[in-house]
């Protein structure tokens, strides 16, 4: 139980490292998105 949240420690660690990287573009990705909705609509 407790090797398992360890892992799942790590891997928020990780995750959160990889957002960072992409955050921005996935930024860009969801105003796309946006952008594309509104004019879908």
């Amino acid at each position: 139980y407790v090797i398992k949240m360890y892992n799942l420690y790590l891997l928020n660690i990780e995750v959160k490292e990889i957002r960072g990287k992409c955050s921005s573009k996935l930024e860009n990705v969801n105003y796309k998105i946006i952008k594309l909705g509104n004019k879908m609509k």
